[in-house]
């Protein structure tokens, strides 16, 4: 492909001699287009994400040929360095089976010192192996993966030929054209090796696809060469012939370290050949220096015979084949929504007249309903009407206590539920207080619910558990201490005895906006100071000494590429091995770009970061491999095991569902995503003709009004609340269980603070669902004093 016209490329210069005093920006200035590239090219969609930035395809305006154009956003203060080399490295690279380079080009962005690279490379129309197999959902033919191997081989030979090692071979960086040419691509990760250094001791590249020799070399000490590229190509072989890499059902952390200590991995399936056993088992040599180069590997019987016009015509078929199982699956898709609206049509005619009394026009809203409803019946039990306990607890009386609605949905001719009268105070209690919410009586439900246990009774109930003068921002327990964040510092109020006579404890001057207390590592997170930093503090409820040196005592550290962070979420879940719980954090920075970290051996180790196109509203780590990110009108979710980032289509349009709240996990293969309007439960199931788990829509939940936050409530149930209203819902069931109302004229409003399952050993009733804990904050005033009361809505055995 010719390089972009009107001096879009700029002249090639040398590099610098060693020692030169020249700083990444100036060189890569020496180098770069002066051209404004919005000038030159016409941004047409998003096709990939590369290594540090997103690819775009484009239109180069003087000739109308298509270009790959990769775009790395670049803050203030933030080098160049990786840019340079990705750049210097594709320049040099003038070969058959390399992407071209089109040119590059720097764009000053609106705040001082911001900038956007832009990187054109030739655009390969075919896509990625990668895309091609999960198009087909099944491997690659063994003479596909024997022309796609040679090719990349070749490329190799050529790159290693000259000192360059590419560390980050895989299909998803393996590109097709049109025409059945094979170009390896994305050298993000690249390196060149000089004689001064023969061997590289960097550990990059990605977990699944690296070589042992790769993984040892930071901390052992130890060194490796292009023969690291040898393994990753041997291993992408085997994602070819199985539809992903070997331990691809595995966390990336525990792959780094299975890796260094298992067996080779083996192709599975004994359909293949022995020739192309021969070619996996030398690729995969664990000694590196036994491992045969390229050029050697050229020769192998597997190759016999491949090559030449012959070999594009298999690329171009695989091309087609892949093109028309995407159109074949689109086409079923919309049949069957297809039939999904004439069913729906059919039963809105069935039953039209339950509708008459609706004078509001959403005619498709209440057909939607009604054939959710049906879909519903046919899998889900019914829940009987809740029963209020004539029981309420200390401190809770200020409350109206409703028992759930008759499981009928609120339609505009149904009118939403009537509260039922305030419960009273049992004798023997301690006198009422007057929190904006508190506690309502017991739950029982029937059907799916009852037939887990016959002898539990779920109970859901409310107090305060204090009330300040201050906005609270943050809180969280720390044991039986409640740590409360505020803007001019954090404070701790011990609740030991039922916080009777307790004195709010000053613990530091810091601003804290957001506070988690992660007792199973001993550490405290917290997003505070006037950086919105997270940090991290070593913490036990004994070290606080009240003496306002919080920060000295924890050991404060700071996670510096957290600095203006948005918000974070921490994510628990099982260990692999069952022993513990993992944790996980997710940060929101600059609400465009999602931060992955583990806690692994006493430090928080970064998995990814992924530089998304729309906002980050959301983050929640649902279980050990996925991240459900809400945007302005819809989800992502980000796979950690396959590194990969798809969007979910709103199920119902922005105007219908509102944007999205949260998002959480119910039982291994469920989750809730949960939306202004509507909640709706997905199911993970895998394709007999898959091996990729999808996410399938199950059903559907309508909210009685809109929903400012959610959460778990537990693991059977969810709390959606409204301005005014907390439903507790069965999520199994699709039913309200329980309802908490607040006094209207007295509570301005209600947030989230924190939620927390219940601790080990509170369940007492066999087959009862684990219990669950939700703290709120509620503004509240009263003949003009205003204060914020902690609540906690509790689901007990």
């Amino acid at each position: 492909m010719s390089p972009v016209p009107s001096g879009g490329a700029a002249v090639a210069s040398s590099p610098p001699p060693p020692g030169s005093d020249l700083s990444a920006q100036q060189l890569f200035a020496k180098i770069a287009g002066k051209e404004d590239p919005e000038a030159i090219f016409d941004v047409l969609e998003i096709i990939g994400s590369g290594s540090y930035g997103e690819v775009y395809k484009a239109k180069v305006r003087s000739t109308g040929q298509l270009a790959a154009v990769k775009l790395v956003k670049l803050e203030p203060g933030e080098d160049l360095d990786e840019v340079l080399n990705e750049v210097n490295f594709l320049k040099s690279c003038n070969h058959g089976n390399v992407v071209s380079y089109l040119g590059s080009y720097m764009k000053r962005g609106n705040v001082r010192g911001m900038k956007t690279i832009w990187i054109a490379m030739e655009h390969c129309g075919g896509g990625s192996v990668e895309a091609a197999y999960k198009s087909l959902r099944t491997p690659l033919t063994e003479t596909e993966i024997a022309v796609i191997v040679r090719e990349c081989l070749v490329g190799l030979e050529f790159l290693h030929g000259c000192g360059k090692l590419h560390r980050d071979i895989k299909c998803g960086n393996i590109l097709l054209t049109e025409d059945g040419q094979v170009k390896l691509a994305d050298f993000g990760v690249s390196t060149q090796i000089t004689k001064t250094f023969s061997k590289r001791h960097t550990f990059i590249g990605t977990p699944y696809w690296m070589a042992p020799e790769v993984i040892t070399s930071e901390q052992q000490g130890t060194s490796y060469d292009h023969k690291a590229d040898i393994w990753s190509l041997g291993i992408t072989a085997i994602e070819m012939a199985e539809c992903g890499p070997p331990m691809f059902d595995m966390h990336p952390m525990r792959v780094l370290f299975t890796i260094p200590k298992a067996a080779p991995p083996t192709l599975r399936d004994a359909k293949w050949s022995d020739a192309f056993r021969d070619y996996v088992r030398l690729c995969l040599n664990k000694d590196a220096d036994a491992r045969p180069t390229a050029g050697s590997l050229l020769a192998h019987p597997m190759f016999a015979g491949v090559g030449g016009p012959d070999a594009r015509a298999v690329i171009v078929d695989l091309i087609e084949r892949a093109r028309e199982a995407k159109r074949l699956r689109n086409r079923q898709a919309m049949d069957a929504r297809n039939d999904d609206e004439e069913d729906a049509q059919e039963s809105a005619a069935a039953g039209g007249g339950d509708e008459s009394g609706s004078d509001d026009g959403n005619e498709d809203d209440d057909d939607e309903d009604d054939d959710d409803d049906d879909d519903r019946n046919a899998t889900v039990k019914r829940i009987s009407t809740v029963r209020a306990s004539a029981q309420a607890p200390a401190g809770a009386a200020a409350v109206v206590a409703t028992a759930a609605p008759a499981p009928t949905r609120p339609t505009p001719s149904s009118p939403t539920p009537t509260p039922a009268a305030p419960l009273a105070v049992p004798a023997g209690a301690s006198s009422p207080s007057t929190a904006g919410v508190a506690r309502s009586g017991s739950a029982r439900s029937s059907g799916a619910a009852s037939e887990k246990s016959t002898n539990y009774r779920p109970t859901f109930r409310a107090a305060r558990v204090c009330r300040l003068g201050k906005r609270i921002n943050c809180a969280d327990f720390l044991g039986t201490v409640l740590l409360l964040g505020v803007d001019d510092g954090l404070f701790a109020l011990d609740t030991a005895d039922g916080g009777a006579g307790a004195k709010l404890m000053p613990l530091s001057n810091r601003r804290y906006l957001q506070i988690t207390c992660v007792e199973e590592i001993g550490t405290i997170i917290s997003r505070s100071g006037k950086h919105e930093i997270v940090c991290l503090h070593e913490a036990a409820s004994g070290q606080l000494s009240f003496k306002r040196k919080f920060e000295t005592e924890t050991k404060l550290k700071k996670i510096k590429e957290t600095k203006g962070c948005d918000f974070y979420r921490v994510g628990r879940t099982p260990a692999a091995n069952g022993a513990g719980t993992e944790i996980t954090l997710c940060v929101s920075v600059q609400q465009t770009v999602c931060l992955v970290l583990k806690w692994v051996n006493g430090y928080f180790v970064k998995l990814q970061e992924v530089e998304l196109a729309q906002p980050i509203r959301t983050l929640d780590l649902v279980d050990e491999a996925r991240v459900f990110v809400g945007h302005d009108t819809q989800f992502s979710v980000m796979d950690l095991a396959a590194l990969t980032l798809e969007t979910l289509a709103n199920p119902m349009g922005e105007d219908k569902t509102g944007a999205p709240i949260r998002a959480a996990a119910f039982g291994d293969r469920q989750y809730m995503l949960c939306y202004q309007q509507f909640g709706f439960i997905l199911e993970a199931t895998t394709p007999t003709d898959s091996t990729a788990p999808q996410l399938v829509l199950k059903r559907k939940l309508p909210w009685r009004h809109p929903v400012l936050f959610a959460e778990r409530l537990g693991n059977d149930y969810f709390a959606a609340c409204s301005a005014s209203l907390l439903d507790v819902w069965h999520v199994a069931a699709a039913k309200i269980v329980h309802i908490f109302e607040t006094k209207k004229d007295r509570t301005r409003g209600i947030s989230l603070l924190a939620a927390r399952d219940a601790p080990p050993g509170q369940q007492t009733v066999p087959g009862a669902p684990a219990g669950g804990r939700v703290y709120l904050l509620s503004d509240e005033e009263k003949d003009g004093e205003r204060t914020f009361s902690v609540l906690c809505i509790s689901h007990e055995q």
